[in-house]
C-alpha cells in the first residue's frame, strides 16, 4: 500500500521517527531576522538629563461667567423674554470673581500656639538606656529581689 503524502498540507505530512517534521511552507533563507528591526532613538539618557526642561506653570483660566448676576442685572433693566435676554448677555458680561486671593490670605494667618490638632507625639525612645542595658539590669534586679522575697517566705514557714 502506498502512502499518500501531500507536501503542502501540514496535517498530512509524516515525519520520520526521531526527526523533526519537514517544513510545509516556503521559509526565507538562513540569516533572515524575523520581526520589526530596532530603530535607534536619537535621544538617550545622557541627552535627556543634560537638557532637562523645567515645568511651565499653566496660565490661569478666565473666570467663568456669572449667570446669576447677569440674570439679576437683566431683571433690573426689565428684560424678561429669552430673545432680549440673549442680546443683553452678549452686550454685558459678568464674571465670577476668583477666590484664590482669599485662600492665600487664610493660609498666611497664623494658628495660635495654644491650639493643637490631633494626638500629641509619644515621647522619644531613650536610646542611651537601651544601649547601656539599663532596662535589662533593672528587670534582672527586680527578678532577683522577687525570688529572694519568695525564698524568705518559704524558709520562714
Amino acid at each position: 500500500m502506498e502512502k499518500i503524502i501531500n507536501k503542502r498540507n501540514q496535517l498530512l505530512v509524516k515525519d520520520d521517527v526521531g526527526k523533526a517534521k519537514p517544513a510545509t511552507r516556503l521559509l526565507p533563507p538562513d540569516g533572515f531576522t524575523y520581526g520589526k528591526a530596532d530603530r535607534k532613538d536619537q535621544e538617550n539618557a545622557g541627552i535627556i538629563t543634560t537638557s532637562w526642561k523645567l515645568h511651565e506653570q499653566s496660565k490661569p483660566k478666565d473666570p467663568e461667567r456669572d449667570f446669576k448676576k447677569l440674570n439679576k442685572m437683566s431683571l433690573t433693566k426689565g428684560i424678561v423674554d429669552p430673545k432680549t435676554l440673549k442680546e443683553f448677555r452678549q452686550a454685558n458680561d459678568a464674571r465670577i470673581e476668583p477666590t484664590i486671593g482669599e485662600r492665600s490670605r487664610r493660609r498666611q494667618q497664623s494658628v495660635p500656639e495654644a491650639l493643637a490638632f490631633g494626638k500629641p507625639n509619644r515621647p522619644s525612645t531613650p536610646i542611651n538606656g537601651i544601649i547601656s542595658n539599663y532596662y535589662g539590669e533593672t528587670a534582672h534586679q527586680e527578678i532577683v529581689e522577687k525570688y529572694s522575697l519568695a525564698h524568705e517566705i518559704v524558709t520562714s514557714i
